[in-house]
């Protein structure tokens, strides 16, 4: 057993950073010493909170076995103040959870402790692992999860012992079977799995006799696989992350109309229809083409988490961090984040973050684990331009092309007279207004501004104001 003292603490996150890492010498931050080295930056865990402890996996090994090897992987157990080592697996953990009293694990191992049995499914008593038939399956496990009567598994596979057995599984304790709901087509891959509202949710990249799912999310009912509100997504997208939190399902995936219309990356199903009550995430590297999709969420008490590749939401600045009380997204004291949040995890309610620093950083502040001291007081969650209450509508206005590296035009869908204005995005006017008089449209050059997002304020001699989102190339 290998165990390190560490300070008392809770949820986690996961971060490649460069560039000054300003959000660790923040007093809402307090900087903890996390003893693992990262081959891949994205945890996965389970909290039991009868035990008061949380099983911690990826890809992670104590930092005494850097160089020695790439692959290797531990569970971990944490219990506030100390990380123990529970057992030293040959590749990565995808899925932690309990099932029957007992911990299990899945991935891409195929040994552990040089124990060559014990393959891409392992069962912990709380003393020792077991095997739980790993290796009958001819191919990847990338996802189990648990009610009170099965243990499932979702993977590549297309046979358990020989029987034929489409990329997913339940065992009940002893025995593995195939779902009566039947599995996927062979190419398919499933990302994430969860129970809600007492139903197995399955979300990737699914293909179903013969059809690629328009979207990837699908619900065993009444022993069917069904597609939840259709009519409602828009585009074709992976579903890649899903996390229940208070009554509804909160479902991360890329959700595109076509080239021109960026739609959120992140629903909310609240078990009758899907919704997006909050405005798009985006970040300027990716700029429209791309947009910004969280990569993982995490949800406690009172706040639901999202980490991931996101420099804004609508108007605010929330640099690959945020929260979300129920009501708006806020930011988090992450000034000087620029690489993505990969991995999150809770503990006794509280969160955590787990930095990697570019090694040519020039911050005074070591790579590690962060724990939340914010509390309830959150960074911008009132944004200066209250973008999100003022509506487009009075005059459509359009802006292209966007992103945009010279010259801009702004049409308004009838002739119009006002000022334009265009802010940055912490609320200052950085260009001098324009005024038109009955225009329905207007070019001028935006040569001058640095790379980034800006807003434009189109205010009309009535006083009504629209305002969009500008990218400057």
């Amino acid at each position: 057993m290998i165990k390190i003292k560490l300070f008392p603490g809770v949820l986690v996150l996961l971060a490649l950073i460069s560039g000054n890492c300003i959000f660790s010498q923040n007093p809402q931050w307090e900087y903890l010493n996390f003893p693992y080295s990262f081959n891949d930056a994205r945890i996965v865990s389970y909290e039991d909170t009868i035990e008061d402890v949380v099983y911690l996996g990826g890809q992670f090994y104590p930092n005494e076995m850097e160089g020695n090897n790439s692959e290797a992987s531990v569970v971990s157990r944490f219990d506030g103040s100390e990380f123990e080592v529970i057992g030293e697996f040959s590749n990565r953990i995808n899925s932690i959870v309990e099932f029957q009293g007992e911990i299990y694990v899945c991935g891409s191992f195929s040994g552990m402790n040089d124990t060559l049995d014990i393959d891409k499914l392992a069962r912990y008593n709380g003393t020792n692992w077991e095997p739980v038939g790993g290796n009958l399956f001819n191919g990847q496990i990338y996802s189990i999860c648990s009610d009170s009567q099965y243990l499932y598994a979702g993977g590549s596979f297309t046979e358990i012992d020989g029987e034929p057995v489409s990329g997913i599984a339940r065992y009940n304790g002893e025995n593995w079977e195939s779902l009566p709901a039947g599995g996927f087509d062979e190419g398919s891959w499933i990302i994430k799995m969860l129970v809600y509202n007492n139903e197995l949710v399955v979300g990737g990249d699914l293909s179903l006799e013969g059809e690629l799912l328009d979207f990837g999310l699908l619900v065993n009912r009444n022993n069917q696989w069904q597609i939840l509100d259709q009519e409602n997504l828009v585009g074709s997208t992976t579903v890649r992350e899903m996390i229940v939190w208070g009554s509804a399902l909160y479902v991360v995936g890329n959700y595109f109309d076509n080239d021109e219309y960026l739609h959120p990356t992140l629903l909310k199903w609240d078990g009758e229809e899907f919704s997006a009550p909050w405005s798009t995430f985006y970040d300027i590297s990716n700029q429209i083409s791309g947009g910004s999709t969280p990569a993982c969420l995490i949800g406690t008490t009172e706040y639901l988490y999202a980490g991931g590749r996101m420099e804004y939401i609508g108007d605010k600045e929330i640099n690959q961090l945020a929260v979300y009380n129920d009501e708006e997204w806020c930011g988090m004291y992450t000034d000087g984040l620029q690489s993505p949040i990969y991995g999150m995890f809770s503990f006794r309610d509280t969160l955590y973050a787990y930095q990697h620093l570019n090694p040519f950083s020039s911050t005074l502040y070591p790579s590690g684990l962060y724990k939340w001291l914010g509390g309830s007081e959150f960074e911008l969650c009132v944004s200066t331009l209250h973008m999100d209450n003022v509506e487009n509508t009075h005059h459509e206005l359009k802006i292209h092309p966007n992103p945009v590296k010279d010259n801009l035009n702004l049409q308004f869908g009838r002739s119009a007279s006002g000022v334009i204005r265009i802010y940055n995005l912490q609320g200052k006017q950085i260009l001098q207004q324009v005024k038109i008089h009955d225009q329905d449209q207007i070019r001028f050059n935006v040569e001058t501004l640095d790379s980034g997002a800006y807003i434009i304020w189109f205010i009309d001699i009535d006083g009504f104001i629209d305002k969009t989102i500008l990218i400057k190339s």
